[in-house]
């Protein structure tokens, strides 16, 4: 059995879910102050989609004391399928391997 062929890849939205992610967002910001587990955000910083200075915003606001973010220039919206894929993979698992207890 195959899946239909479907496209996922969308290039508009409704006002009522631009409205919803709005109001998520403002939300999300408002509550970034109680966020206190550690955190790796990563943006491209041509990103046609959504926007790396909110998310900078958003990292400014976070209350964890363990957090990086990185910014790849000249990468979009899915950072781990651009150009530079291996290096924001190796990142990501830099980043999680490095808060892991060894095991022993």
């Amino acid at each position: 059995m195959s899946l239909p062929d479907l496209d996922l890849v969308h290039h508009g939205i409704s006002s009522r879910m631009y409205f919803a992610v709005r109001a998520a967002a403002a939300q999300v910001l408002a509550e970034a102050p109680s966020l206190h587990t550690p955190l790796f955000l990563l943006h491209g910083d041509a990103d046609p989609v959504t926007s790396h200075h909110a998310t900078c915003a958003f990292f400014e606001q976070v209350g964890s004391a363990d957090k990086t973010l990185r910014i790849y220039p000249g990468s979009r919206h899915e950072t781990h399928n651009d150009l530079d894929r291996e290096l924001v993979i190796r990142e990501m698992c830099d980043w999680s391997e490095a808060r892991v207890a060894p095991r022993g």
